[in-house]
């Protein structure tokens, strides 16, 4: 007999515990419960944009091409580390690479 004086259920008996039936929710019952959809593709805080900035390295190397295109007088040198430190030069590249569409062949190219 237990000295706190509440009985409990014997072993085997009703050991499952009993769920709420809210606990057992879908997709559907939870967009209309107002959580907005997902929309990341995994981690959370990263998606197609991430990293479309300079980085601190190429910030440093667009400010070292800059320094050393005004000291030796060459103004595309020192437009390729405004480009490169801005990050400007980046999203050049990703706008030719998004262009050109690998799956046409030569023949097909506008």
């Amino acid at each position: 007999m237990s000295s706190t004086g509440v009985d409990l259920p014997a072993k085997g008996s009703d050991t499952e515990p009993e769920r709420a039936p809210s606990d057992q929710s879908s997709p559907d019952e939870l967009r209309d419960k107002g959580f907005p959809p997902q929309r990341h593709a995994g981690a959370v805080g990263l998606g197609p944009e991430y990293a479309m900035g300079a980085s601190v390295s190429e910030r440093l190397e667009g400010l070292k091409d800059e320094i050393k295109g005004k000291l030796t007088g060459k103004p595309q040198l020192v437009e390729h580390g405004r480009e490169l430190r801005t990050g400007e030069l980046k999203r050049k590249e990703k706008a030719q690479a998004d262009a050109h569409d690998p799956f046409t062949t030569s023949g097909d190219q506008k």
